[in-house]
Formats: structure tokens, C-alpha cells, sequence
């Protein structure tokens, strides 16, 4: 009886907690439906048409909340004025998603890639032959951001991207204090999902002898601010 309630419990609060709204979704047809932010295609119906000279789309946020809660859908939230839908380019982003794995690639020693999408910021049909990839130099702290092209004329294009992945960091399993030696005594190594960190996570910690730089509280991720 116990553990039926607490299913039910479960099931009443994931139902009831609130899902922010995207600033952006991308579309494959100029035609929007609901599933694109329920991802519920059983009750699906029409949002908004985008007009495909424009190749973007805009709706008020409360609009948006109105409509899907006249549906049912009545969790959503945001603080966003408009919501932007923009119709995905056809263009292959491969090239780009090669440059962006291998900068994450570089930035780590141990990590695993599953997947990296890459949608430019506003509708483009190709890509140019010549660029240069700008990425931020500590945009590898976080699962995702903004990189830009320049073009030969000096023009910039600006893509949205993400990158699912795993990486390999070491966790202190107890308080660390100022100077002490940092061993396998007071850390486990863990392989956690790529979301965002405060600072580079320490990588191969068995390669050199460290100490605390300062206090270090137990559950934190060890990063090169923690340590000398």
C-alpha cells in the first residue's frame, strides 16, 4: 500500500511541476504543432505558420501558455516575452559538429561523446567554402553555447549548439582541508553527464602529486581552482 502511494505521489508531482518553455525551438516544417514543446503527438495540434520567406516565427509567451493550457497543458511556464520557432536550415552541420568534438576532445582527457547538434541562428542554404570556427576558449565548461563562422568577407554567422556527453572527474568523498595531500584516500574518480562547471575538472589526478589550495567540502568536484 506504502509503495503504491508513493507512485502515485511521484507521478502527482512530475504531472504538476512546472516545465519552462524554450527561448528557441527549431522546426523541420513551416507548419508548427504543439509536439515540438509537449513532445505528446497523440494530442497534437497547430501553434503557428511560418511564413517561408521569413523562416522564423514568433509567439508571445503568455499566448503560447494560454494556448497550451486551453489544451490541457497547463505546467508550462516562462519568463521569456516571445517564443521564437525558426525552420531548420538544409544544410549539412557536419563539418561543424567535427570542429565542436574536436575542441571538447581537446579540452578533456576522458571523455565520451554521444551527440552533438549544431542549428544556425537564423535560415542559411549553405555553408561557406572558406571560414574560420570561433569558439570562446572556456566554452567547454558547459554542455552548450554560441560558436560563430567568419567568412573570407569578413562576415560572422552564429550557431546555437549542444553536446551530449560523459565526462570523467574526481569527487572529493570527504572534507579536504587547506594543504592536504590530495590521494585516493579522500577522492573517487565518477563518470557524470556534461551539464556546466565552475572550473576545469581535474583530469588523470595520478600523474603528479597535489595538495588542497583551500578548503575543499565533501561532494564537490575537484577542479584546477582546488588544487596545486
Amino acid at each position: 500500500m506504502l509503495f503504491k502511494l508513493l507512485i502515485f505521489m511521484l507521478l502527482y508531482f512530475s504531472l504538476s511541476a512546472d516545465i519552462q518553455l524554450e527561448d528557441t525551438y527549431y522546426v523541420d516544417d513551416t507548419t508548427v504543432k504543439a509536439s515540438t514543446v509537449t513532445k505528446d503527438t497523440k494530442n497534437d495540434f497547430t501553434i503557428l505558420s511560418i511564413d517561408k520567406n521569413s523562416h522564423i516565427e514568433k509567439i508571445k509567451g503568455k499566448d503560447l501558455i494560454k494556448l497550451l493550457s486551453e489544451h490541457g497543458y497547463k505546467n508550462y511556464k516562462t519568463k521569456k516575452s516571445y517564443i521564437n520557432f525558426i525552420l531548420k536550415s538544409p544544410v549539412d552541420m557536419l563539418p561543424l559538429k567535427l570542429k565542436i568534438k574536436e575542441y571538447y576532445e581537446k579540452s578533456y582527457e576522458d571523455i565520451d561523446i554521444h551527440d552533438i547538434s549544431v542549428e544556425p541562428r537564423g535560415h542559411i542554404t549553405t555553408l561557406p567554402k572558406n571560414y574560420i570556427l570561433n569558439i570562446r576558449s572556456r566554452d567547454f565548461l558547459s554542455k552548450s553555447g554560441v560558436v560563430n563562422i567568419k567568412t573570407e568577407d569578413d562576415k560572422k554567422i552564429f550557431f546555437d549548439y549542444s553536446v551530449r556527453a560523459n565526462v570523467i572527474v574526481y569527487v572529493s568523498k570527504e572534507s579536504i582541508k587547506k594543504e592536504s595531500e590530495i590521494s585516493s584516500l579522500n577522492y573517487i574518480k565518477k563518470s557524470i553527464i556534461l551539464d556546466r562547471f565552475r572550473a576545469k575538472p581535474i583530469q588523470n589526478i595520478d600523474k603528479t602529486t597535489l595538495q588542497a589550495k583551500r578548503h575543499i567540502p565533501k561532494d564537490t568536484i575537484l577542479t584546477l581552482n582546488d588544487i596545486e
